[in-house]
């Protein structure tokens, strides 16, 4: 729990905190606890719909396991928030290169991470894994739009709620 809370910490601060050069976050626009629990959010939904489709998949792993395979998976990626971060300050922007590479190889780490944790926690083969991982990825898409979908429609019953709402007070006004 407290790598993804420093993994939410870090997509906050790198987003707030980098340097001028690098930095295009707007703070009059922008919203950081959005990004921080959209972060805990996006693991949370991957974590419950992994565990959800192993479940049907006959997998040997819990709840738990899958939470902190891919909790500890995330430490190299987070690292590479406050590398990318303070590298931020000491890079031009021609160097950015080397921010960009720090980055992508963090984040194939921990991917190659999880590949790997998950295989083991599940006891699967390593093409039973893909596709385990894939449908994980499209549950994900799958619940996303569930989620966009309901909160669409829940504005919608609310914005005709208000319009009832205020009619009536004309009529009865």
């Amino acid at each position: 729990t407290v790598i993804l809370i420093l993994t939410a910490i870090g997509m906050m601060v790198d987003v707030q905190y980098s340097g001028f050069r690098f930095n295009s976050f707007n703070a009059s626009s922008g919203n950081l606890l959005s990004i921080g629990f959209g972060t805990l959010l996006i693991v949370a939904m991957f974590v419950v719909a992994n565990w959800a489709l192993c479940v049907l998949f006959d997998s040997e792993a819990f709840l738990k396991d899958i939470y902190c395979c891919t909790a500890y998976s995330l430490i190299p990626f987070t690292a590479s928030l406050y590398i990318s971060t303070l590298l931020s300050y000491v890079l031009c922007t021609d160097e950015a290169m080397i921010m960009t590479v720090v980055n992508g190889i963090c984040l194939f780490w921990s991917v190659l991470l999880i590949f790997f944790s998950f295989k083991e926690i599940h006891q699967y083969t390593i093409s039973k894994t893909i596709i385990s991982l894939f449908c994980t990825l499209i549950a994900l898409v799958l619940v996303a739009f569930l989620l966009f979908m309901m909160f669409s429609l829940l504005q919608q019953m609310v914005s005709f709620v208000e319009m009832a709402a205020s009619e009536l007070s004309y009529r009865f006004s």
